[in-house]
């Protein structure tokens, strides 16, 4: 599945590509050569984590689209294979079981990384609905804190005009 940069863009309200673009701090050139796709080339990574960041969304899967294209990742982890075609020994290089287990270490480590990735996006999300639930509960407390106001005035007008001692 491919990103559609204009569709998303006027989705979100954004009929110009320079407002767009001031958003998630590019420029709007790179936008308009995007959208436009002259070369085939998916939206870049770079540009979807600035627009994740704008927007507070998630778009992982059209960045593993780029990389499941290239063939380079699936379900954000290496093959165990990747490293078997790619790499070649140089010769005169350390051993073959050298090069196997630094391809080995070099997957852990990926796989970790990717984990991490996973776990810091689960975080931000909660970080940002975090956020967002405290707007809330400040907004309804300024709500109460005025009702509790406008209730208080008008007990107090009740009080004086039926002349009640309290």
């Amino acid at each position: 599945m491919k990103f559609d940069l204009k569709k998303f863009r006027m989705h979100y309200g954004f009929h110009k590509q320079k407002d767009f673009a001031d958003k998630v701090n590019y420029q709007a050139p790179v936008i308009s050569r995007m959208e436009k796709d002259e070369q085939g080339k998916p939206v870049s990574d770079k540009l979807l984590i600035a627009i994740e960041n704008a927007f507070q969304v998630n778009l992982d899967q059209f960045k593993r689209y780029d990389r499941n294209k290239l063939g380079l990742y699936r379900d954000n982890v290496l093959p165990a294979d990747f490293f078997q075609e790619r790499i070649t020994t140089k010769q005169g290089g350390g051993s073959h079981k050298e090069n196997d287990n630094l391809k080995q270490q070099l997957i852990g480590l990926l796989e970790e990384k990717s984990a991490l990735d996973n776990k810091y996006f689960v975080l931000s999300k909660q970080q940002h609905q975090k956020t967002v639930d405290l707007a809330l509960l400040q907004e309804q407390l300024s709500l109460i804190r005025k009702l509790t106001d406008d209730s208080q005035q008008i007990l107090e007008r009740l009080l004086a005009s039926e002349k009640i001692p309290l």
